[in-house]
């Protein structure tokens, strides 16, 4: 039954005259000699504006060399203009909690950050720095993703983590006592 069901819809859709399957139309009867006999057509695009940023913390306590995974972000932009990313250091550094007072002769411990694991698409225009960014650059405000080309020519969706790598070479200030911090903030700027 389930069958001729939709055999039956297919043949009435199939036989049902064109005019009735138009929105609006328009008969001109009588139509004098040389004259002329016009119908505009409203043509429409619409396409919904996404600009979207979301960030979810996974540590900020930084206890071993190596990376340490900080954060994971997502980005979803469809705008030609595009969107940078920035991240901006305080220091570029873990420095001393207590200011410039180094009770126990602490040094600071140099950082870097970089992204792993995109899943998804950076749209086509767009740039993802995909090296280290050092303390001096993390200082600097280094936007890490921009648009490279007069436009983002195809929509940006995907998702990176964040890391903040300790190099090898500062294991000694790492074990040794001091409380240690720094602010990094990543920002999402809509162009």
């Amino acid at each position: 039954m389930h069958k001729f069901l939709t055999l039956l819809l297919i043949l009435g859709m199939l036989i049902m005259p064109h005019s009735m399957m138009l929105e609006a139309s328009v008969e001109y009867k009588d139509i004098v000699e040389d004259e002329d006999k016009d119908y505009d057509f409203s043509l429409s695009h619409d396409q919904e504006r996404v600009s979207k940023f979301t960030s979810t913390e996974a540590t900020t306590d930084i206890q071993e060399i190596g990376d340490t995974l900080i954060a994971v972000f997502t980005v979803s932009n469809n705008t030609r203009d595009g969107y940078s990313v920035h991240l901006k250091s305080e220091t570029g550094k873990l420095h001393s909690a207590s200011g410039e007072e180094y009770l126990d002769g602490e040094k600071d411990i140099p950082y870097s950050v970089k992204t792993k694991n995109k899943i998804g698409q950076i749209g086509i225009g767009m740039n993802h720095v995909d090296t280290l960014l050092d303390s001096d650059e993390l200082v600097a405000n280094k936007a890490f993703i921009k648009r490279t080309a007069d436009i983002q020519s195809t929509p940006s969706n995907f998702s990176m983590e964040l890391y903040v790598n300790i190099d090898a070479s500062h294991v000694d200030k790492m074990v040794m006592a001091g409380d240690f911090i720094d602010d990094l903030t990543i920002t999402y700027a809509d162009l």
